[in-house]
């Protein structure tokens, strides 16, 4: 049967531009050929589009009419091609409209025969016909990314010659099709009826979360395990579940964090997903993100992240989840990102890993591992009913059907979801059936293979489904699905068909929710963004193999003809450097060409790079990207600012309908060339990510007529020039309001298609009503939420009121703020009220305002902000949701609008110095009960500075109000409150500062019984505070942490036989006037108690250890004696509180303490020692120790104590040491020894040979550290040691990177090994230094610091003298010095030194008796100054005798900052000026003289004199 013809108007559809495309082409002599072009790719199209979506028996038939896609694909390129030239010309004519010169003069450059009407110039060659439909132009243009645009001649034989080629290929191939089709018996007219488009009528909603079935067995075995005494000495151990993709490794993962035993146990449970890629500087990234909210992106040192996670897990019992890990051979990565954990002070902590191969069960040393199979008959079937049937009827005939389904799905929820959605989507026994009897379930590859499963859902998704689905294999796994970008490529590529009644964005996201319905996309809650299941995203790979092709590691290729879009990840490839730039990986350079040319197709619609790189393959991928000209989609992670970096002349992509830019680093500055703004076809420009608001765009920005979204940070969006024109555009966040042309408020006028949120500022610069008007506010019937503000310094009140009136929005406003009006209300928001749909409203420092609009109407209202409204005396609200009042210093009333009106829906409140208002109507006194009912939303509240309120009730008032913070409110005036989540953890963390008023802490102020989930409570500086609620704290079952500090009055209410919640861990009091028998019957009931403090409690007086119950009565009232139990379980012991040792047991009792602090406790450590002689078996300090803190050391606290585990020890202030005992200190890493005045030795150092950390401060009598023993010791420093004379014995040490030596007044020589690996050398006040030697051990050297050492600095010069005399190849590469003395600057050490970014030449800003007689610098200092080619920042301080700046500072060619600090003598700046390359001037404490010279100066980003930045000039 025939295909119908399609009409000619077809044309509109494949050009996108209807009559206008045909109108120019009449023009240019080629209308009919267009025409023709036209009509033939409409038709072709409709033949492809209904013969899509049908089962097709012929796979060469498929393939025939993926071939056919192709052509149509290249024709409807030449048809973009002409469509954009029809825009440029009338961009040009435009230009010449309005007499812009620079469009004049393109124009004048493009037409230079004079002759407009003459579109196409005559070339000499013409292109072969069936070749590229791209290449049918000729193209000359500038390699400058920043050119403006390329010079464009068209031929026009060529162009008809192309058009004649794309028709006849297009007619024959159709009618191959036809025959074809024919021969497959196909209902074209059936087709042609139910047309394979996307039908969502029949859909139903979703279900987002399905009950688990299945899995409890599994679960209770696993949870057992993890929680399991067993394991619970290690400190980390790992189990492993493994599976094949999609049998629920990940649920049963996920339902194992939400169990209640697992939620008790650990009170970290952190979850990473891991995916093929096992990058541990990454995944520590993930890591710190858990535990801190915040990823730390800018620091690439591992160390330094290593430390934060350390810090942040070391106290509190941890389960990280590493979600579907592949790596298993590389253990030396999964040991790196394993080791800060490995560090923690508490055992027991787990990892729970999910993985397919058994392999990386070995790899992770896992100790217990389970095999999960797919579900039992029984639960598979309750989960695949739930997912096919919903809520709906089971009819018998679909239940046997769908038993029959089941059976092939092997038990995988996967497979139950996505099949089991595709059946609910139509409850039909034919398409039951279909879907039973489909031939995919030939292809199984085995009896646990699903993925014919997941096929048959996949060809029974709509085609323009399909095509988006398939178009997601580009992106890697684990990939964050953003829907409006995936929306946006969608329409890009053609993939979304539109409706004439529908935004076609608001279809993209019909065809997205769609694909999470069908379970293709998944919404993943714990991490709020949508992903694709590994086993999904596979499948994506397979379909879309023909068109798409990701090149992703060494090796890819391609052998398919039909390529179309291309993305390249080397996320897996690159590993960076310390300074955060890339590794480079030749090898992958090599194999990405090889890779990139098996594709064969030069008409690529999309290239994707994701993932860092560095320099050279940057430069490779920029020549290859050159070859293709027909991209559509272009997304591009750039990790250098300059976009020349990857793209040659982005002009050159016509093509171009997407364009996203994304930068590797915060806070990067891009410089958007010129050109971009001549990409008419350009629809969305995306550089929302990480470009901070210094980026430049490009002035013709507005060029772009047909872009519908320019995605970026609120600055950007105020700089762009004439908006107006941008008729299309649909997000706007600011508009800056100017005196200027391109920035007027009429600009504004055109934009209708304006949605979400609009901010306009500097309307000062508005003057009448009229002019405001301009803006057409009321007529943006999209716009949601509207922000005007007024700037401060625009203080003309009547201005302000005829603005105002004039900025009227449209009546479907939802959110509303006004800021700075100092003018009068203006109607529209009060007589002629209209906002009926407001939902927000925000108003802030509207000085004069006496009136607010009418509550009465808005019936929506749900929040209400003032801020600084002075003269509002009384306020009416009605059921609010957020309501916020600061600064309203003049409010006496509020009251509701109805009387008896409830304010049951109110979830935030905040109330700030409100001086007048003495309450709200809701917060009465009611009863605890009352209260939460009248409250039962009521989730955050912040009052400060309301001295006038009544009583307030006690909070929280029910338990989801979680977010408390209070202060000087109510009749405790001086109190604070302060209640939050606890970090790291779904518990809550509740602070009280008593202050001088608060005298009970009982149920009127907290309210226990609402505070179950809390897990810390701080009670601090309450002088006054006599008595509290003891009893109710056993309200608090989970109750982890308790510390109370400067409570002097607090313990004199503690009730005879109180103990605290017995899950309590972290005991701390500090400043009481707690007893030591109080303080005994507070520790009886802790069997948890691993973390016990006591500091400044001078009623404890002694302290044993090991009592029993039975003992307590006998007890002396100071003496606390710390019960046996406690002696098990306690790992931090910090005790800050002198008091005598009263017991036969030792410290060393505690079996599993790792931490000790002793502060002052002078007594304690004397009668400790005594004691130890009396019982001379045992050790004083426990063997447990992994740090230990402490002052007041004696010679045998150490000698008498075993510490094979220490691995930190500090000792300070201990006035009587004299020989620090390290003999057992065998695994010690960290050892820092400050103010000890009568040590003079070190007794073991011999046996550290794991010290990597090592500081002596303040050690006068110290005459030598023999450090030879100590080769693994990377940091020293040494400090105010006056007996030191040598340090000879560095010369052992290989691995030593950071040398500090401070204030030695006496050391003469050091020597360092040969190949130190010294990164950092710091030396100051070392007068008598004068011995050093070989210049090569500076050879890693990247800091360096010298002061008041001379003999260091002339050492440096002759040793640099000897190296040049002998010809010695030697280079530092040495980035920042900080010197006192310029005789450093010599040919000789400049030579050496060629990598110096910062140089800083004089004395600290805080050093004093400075006394510097250098005046100006020599010839030869100057010329060695310009050999440091790559400095960068050059700093003059403290030079007080200087007179003058170097002559030749202007041949510094990279210097951007310079700063002088204290330079008096200096008049003038260098009278052959600064070098060009300068950005920042700093100038301070100079002459004033000096000051105006700077002022001069051109060409600076930023210019700051005495402290305060200057306006540029």
């Amino acid at each position: 049967m025939d295909l119908p013809v399609a009409p000619a108007t077809s044309l509109s559809s494949a050009a996108g531009a209807g009559g206008s495309l045909r109108a120019w082409a009449v023009r240019a002599g080629i209308g009919h050929e267009v025409d023709t072009l036209g009509a033939v790719l409409g038709e072709t199209k409709l033949v492809v589009a209904m013969a899509r979506g049908k089962k097709l028996q012929n796979k060469a038939l498929e393939g025939f009419l993926r071939e056919l896609d192709h052509e149509v694909f290249d024709a409807d390129t030449l048809l973009d091609e002409l469509e954009y030239h029809r825009l440029r010309t009338e961009a040009v004519e435009a230009a010449d409209e309005e007499g812009d010169a620079g469009q004049q003069a393109l124009e004048d450059e493009e037409c230079s025969d004079g002759q407009n009407s003459n579109i196409f110039q005559q070339c000499s060659s013409s292109p072969d016909p069936a070749s590229d439909s791209s290449e049918c132009q000729v193209i000359i243009y500038d390699e400058n990314a920043n050119s403006l645009m390329p010079r464009v001649e068209l031929d026009k034989d060529d162009i008809l010659r192309k058009i004649s080629h794309h028709v006849n290929q297009l007619n024959k191939m159709q009618h191959e099709a036809r025959q074809a089709f024919k021969l497959e018996e196909l209902d074209f007219l059936a087709l042609r009826k139910n047309p394979a488009y996307m039908d969502l009528r029949e859909t139903t909603p979703l279900v987002t979360e399905v009950r688990i079935y299945g899995r409890d067995k599994e679960r209770d075995q696993i949870a057992n395990t993890l929680v399991s005494g067993e394991t619970e000495h290690e400190n980390l151990s790992v189990f492993a579940v493994v599976g094949n993709g999609g049998v629920g490794k990940t649920t049963l993962a996920r339902l194992l964090c939400n169990d209640d035993t697992i939620i008790k146990h650990f009170e970290l449970r952190v979850w990473i997903y891991v995916s093929v890629n096992f990058d541990e500087i990454k995944l520590t990234h993930d890591l710190l993100e858990c535990l801190y909210g915040d990823r730390f992106e800018t620091i690439d040192d591992m160390t330094k992240l290593q430390q934060f996670v350390e810090d942040a897990v070391k106290s509190k019992r941890l389960l990280l989840v590493m979600d579907d890990i592949w790596e298993d051979h590389n253990t030396s990565r999964w040991n790196t990102f394993l080791d800060p954990l490995r560090r923690t002070q508490v055992k027991g902590n787990k990892i729970l890993v999910t993985t397919r191969n058994f392999s990386v069960v070995k790899m992770t040393g896992a100790k217990d591992s389970i095999k999960l199979d797919g579900l039992l008959e029984p639960d598979f079937w309750s989960l695949f009913r739930e997912c096919a049937f919903g809520n709906e009827k089971q009819l018998p005939k679909l239940v046997h059907i769908g038993r029959q389904i089941a059976k092939k799905l092997k038990g995988y929820p996967l497979a139950a979801k996505t099949v089991g959605r595709l059946l609910q989507r139509k409850l039909d026994t034919e398409d039951w059936m279909r879907v039973l009897d489909s031939d995919e379930w030939k292809y199984e590859q085995g009896s646990e293979d699903i993925i014919p499963a997941l096929r048959i859902s996949y060809n029974h998704l709509p085609f323009p489904l399909q095509r988006c689905f398939s178009y997601c294999a580009l992106f890697p796994k684990n990939h964050h699905f953003n829907t409006e970008q995936f929306v946006n490529v969608w329409i890009a590529q053609g993939f979304v068909c539109s409706k004439e009644t529908e935004r076609i964005e608001d279809v993209g996201n019909e065809y997205f929710n769609e694909l999470v319905q069908c379970g293709f996309i998944q919404y993943e809650a714990p991490r709020l963004a949508y992903i694709m299941h590994d086993l999904i995203h596979d499948l994506a790979q397979m379909v879309s193999s023909d068109e798409c092709f990701t090149i992703h590691a060494p090796g890819c290729s391609t052998n398919s003809k039909l390529i179309r879009h291309v993305s390249v990840i080397t996320e897996s490839i690159y590993r960076p450097k310390g300074d955060g730039s890339m590794l480079p990986n030749e090898y992958f350079h090599q194999e990405f060409v090889k890779s990139i040319n098996t594709v064969q197709s030069k008409n690529l619609g999309t290239v994707i790079l994701i993932g860092r790189y560095d320099s050279s393959f940057s430069d490779v991928f920029r020549s290859k990207l050159n070859e293709f000209k027909a991209i559509r989609v272009l997304k591009l992670e750039m990790m250098f600012d300059s976009l020349g970096s990857l793209i040659c002349n982005i002009a050159t992509f016509i093509h171009l309908r997407y364009l996203e830019l994304r930068a590797a680093y915060s806070y990067s500055t891009l410089e958007l060339p010129e050109a971009i703004s001549n990409l008419y076809r350009l629809q969305v420009l995306d550089i929302r990510h990480n470009w901070g608001p210094d980026t430049k765009l490009p002035r013709g920005l507005n060029n772009i007529l047909n872009l519908r979204h320019f995605l970026a940070i609120e600055k950007l969006h105020e700089k762009i020039v004439g908006v107006g024109k941008l008729k299309f555009l649909q997000e706007l966040k600011a508009f800056n309001v100017q005196r200027k042309k391109g920035f007027n408020i009429g600009q504004l006028g055109n934009l209708m298609e304006l949605r979400g949120s609009l901010k306009i500022c500097g309307i000062g610069n508005v003057k009448s009503t009229e002019e405001a008007a301009m803006a057409k506010l009321n007529d943006k019937a999209y716009l949601r939420s509207l922000q005007l503000s007024w700037d401060k310094k625009q203080r003309d009140s009547a201005a302000h009121t005829l603005a105002l009136e004039g900025f009227q929005p449209h009546q479907s406003l939802e959110c509303l703020r006004i800021d700075g009006h100092i003018g009068d209300v203006c109607t529209w928001l009060t007589t002629n009220f209209s906002l009926t749909s407001l939902r927000s409203l925000h108003l802030e420092g509207c000085q004069k305002w006496t009136a607010l609009p009418p509550i009465e109407k808005l019936p929506l209202l749900k929040e209400l902000h003032l801020v600084r409204m002075f003269r509002i005396r009384e306020l009416i609200i009605g059921p609010l949701e957020v309501l916020e009042l600061r600064e309203m210093h003049r409010l006496t009333k509020c009251t509701m609008l109805h009387e008896g009106l409830s304010c049951k829906s109110i979830r935030h409140l905040e109330i700030m110095s409100c001086y007048q208002l003495r309450k709200l109507p809701f917060l009465q006194s009611f009863s605890d009960i009352e209260h939460e009912q009248q409250f039962p939303n009521l989730q955050r509240v912040m009052i400060h500075d309301w001295p006038q309120s009544v009583d307030l009730p006690a909070f929280p008032i029910n338990k989801i109000l979680t977010d408390i913070d209070i202060s000087d409110a109510g009749s405790v005036q001086s109190m604070s409150l302060r209640l939050k989540q606890a970090v790291g953890s779904d518990g809550l963390y509740i602070a009280i500062k008593g202050g001088s008023y608060l005298s009970s802490l009982d149920e009127k102020i907290l309210a226990f019984h609402n505070l179950t989930a809390l897990e810390e409570m701080e009670i601090t500086n309450s002088p006054n505070l006599i008595y509290m609620a003891w009893n109710r704290l056993w309200q608090l079952t989970f109750l982890k942490r308790l510390a109370i500090s400067s409570c002097p009055k607090l313990f004199c209410s503690f009730p005879i036989g109180f103990s605290l919640p017995s899950s309590l861990e972290d005991l701390n009091l500090s400043m009481c006037d707690v007893t030591g028998n109080q303080l005994t019957q507070l520790l009886m009931n802790l069997p948890n108690l691993s973390n016990l403090r006591i500091a400044y409690c001078d009623k404890v007086t002694s302290l044993a250890l090991g009592l029993l119950s039975s003992g307590t009565h006998l007890m002396p009232e100071g003496l606390c004696h710390i019960p046996s139990h406690c002696l098990n379980s306690i790992q931090q012991l910090r005790i800050s509180s002198d008091m005598a040792f009263l017991s036969n047991k030792s410290l060393g009792d505690f079996i599993h303490l790792r931490e000790l602090v002793i502060k002052g406790c002078v007594v304690l450590l004397s009668t400790m020692v005594g004691q130890a002689r009396m019982n001379s078996n045992g050790s004083i300090l426990p063997s447990s120790l992994h740090s230990l803190h402490i002052d007041g050391l004696l010679d045998n606290v150490l000698r008498c104590s075993n510490l094979s585990s220490l691995v930190e020890l500090d000792v300070e202030h201990s006035p009587s040491l004299t020989s620090l005992d390290l003999q057992s200190c065998k695994t010690l890493r960290k050892l820092v020894v400050r103010k000890c005045n009568l040590l003079t030795s070190f007794d073991g150092l011999q046996n550290l040979i794991f010290l990597s950390k090592m500081v002596v401060k303040g050690c006068p009598t110290m005459v030598s550290l023999p450090l030879q023993s100590c080769q693994a010791l990377q940091h020293l420093h040494v400090e105010d040691c006056n007996s030191l004379c040598d340090l000879d014995s560095l010369a052992c040490l290989p691995l030593l990177s950071e040398l500090h030596l401070l204030k030695n007044h006496k050391l003469v020589s050091f020597k360092l090994h040969p190949h130190a690996a010294l990164r950092c050398l710091n030396i100051q006040e070392s007068p008598a230094l004068s011995s050093w030697e070989d210049l090569k051990s500076l050879a890693h050297l990247d800091h360096l610091e010298v002061g008041k050492a001379p003999g260091f600095v002339s050492m440096w010069n002759r040793a640099a003298q000897e190296a040049e005399v002998e010809g010695q190849e030697f280079y530092s590469p040495l980035k920042t010095l900080h010197i006192d003395d310029i005789s450093f600057l010599t040919t000789a050490v400049c030579r050496l030194i060629p990598s110096l970014k910062k140089l800083s030449i004089g004395f600290p800003r805080d050093s004093r008796d400075v006394d510097y007689q250098v005046s100006e610098f020599t010839s030869e200092q100057e010329g060695a100054l310009k050999l440091l080619k790559q400095l960068e920042r050059l700093e003059f301080l403290s030079l007080m005798n200087l007179q003058m700046l170097p002559s030749e500072i202007h041949s510094v060619p990279s210097l951007q900052h310079l700063i002088i600090w204290k330079c008096e003598k200096i008049k003038s700046l260098p009278q052959k000026g600064l070098p060009a390359s300068l950005q920042l001037l700093d100038v301070d404490w100079c002459s004033s003289k000096l000051y105006d010279q700077c002022r001069e100066v051109r060409g600076l980003q930023w210019l700051y004199i005495c402290g305060h930045k200057q306006d540029k000039n």
